[in-house]
Formats: C-alpha cells, structure tokens, sequence
C-alpha cells in the first residue's frame, strides 16, 4: 500500500507499507511519519482522512485529537465523516490516475523494489501545475457538494473546455 499526503502544492510522501494496515500501525505512522510533517509544513492544518476502519481506531483517534484538536475530519472525530459521503480529496480526483500513468509509462516493473523507485521518481518530479488543477477542480467539486447539501453533484461539472467556451 502506498500513502501519498498533500499539502499546498506538494506531496508529502509517499510512503510505502509492506504489511496490511491496523489501526495500530496506521496510529503509528500518524504519530511517527505523516502528521508531524504535516505541522512542520502547516501548523494550522486540518486533517482529512475517508471511514476506513483502521482510520476509525481508537489510537488513531487519540492521536489526531491530541495532534490536530477539533481540526480533523474523520470516523469518530470532532467533524465526522458522513455514511456514504463522496471522497472529496484530491488525490482522488485526477492525482492518483495521472501518478499511476506517469508510473506505468516506464513500463512494467521488474519487481516492487523497482515499482516503490518509479512511484517515488514521479512523485518528486511531479508538476506544481498538475497539483494546482486538481486542487483547483477540487475546490469547484466542493462548493457544488456544498450547494446540493452532499447530494450529488457531478452533473454540474464542466469540462474546463466547456467552461472556456463560456
């Protein structure tokens, strides 16, 4: 597994798990690894993470009440993240396509050592600009979820041809 933050116009990370992830391990990697970073960048930060269960464990929880208090939105946090409520992130919204195209170009890997290089080459090249359109794009896909009250929303989404063309 692959955990990839960002913040402003860069990435942090990514960092790599070579097990599958428990809420210990992942309270870990907060406490150790993403959200010191994070502070470092941005003290004033939120954090948002989606309802996967191991976000949901109480030593995360503990973790980002002591780390981010009443500024982080997740299962069992001071903002809680709606049932079935849209990834509204930006990762998953064109970066995670665009990275796994960029990585995929340099054709197949020979092995996960190998994969773990290419994903890590492309990330420190990755273009400012990029991350700006997608943080752009997610900022409009935000404000129509907020307009529909987290309904849908998608179908009010233009190309940005379609919005030139305007």
């Amino acid at each position: 597994m692959t955990w990839i933050g960002i913040i402003g116009e860069e990435f942090i990370g990514p960092y790599f798990f070579e097990v599958n992830i428990t809420g210990r391990l992942y309270a870990g990697f907060l406490r150790r690894i993403a959200l010191p970073r994070l502070r470092e960048v941005n003290p004033d930060a939120w954090w948002q993470q989606d309802g996967s269960p191991v976000h949901g464990s109480r030593k995360s929880r503990a973790n980002l009440n002591s780390l981010f208090p009443n500024r982080w939105i997740g299962r069992g946090g001071p903002i809680p993240w709606p049932a079935k409520s849209p990834d509204l992130t930006v990762c998953d919204y064109g970066l995670w396509a665009d990275l796994k195209r960029r990585v995929h170009k340099r054709g197949p890997p020979a092995n996960v050592e190998e994969l773990t290089r290419f994903i890590e080459k492309e990330c420190r090249q990755y273009p400012r600009e990029s991350i700006r359109r997608a943080t752009s794009s997610m900022k409009r896909r935000m404000t129509l979820c907020l307009r529909e009250n987290g309904g849908h929303y998608q179908q009010f989404l233009k190309t940005r041809r379609e919005r030139d063309k305007n």
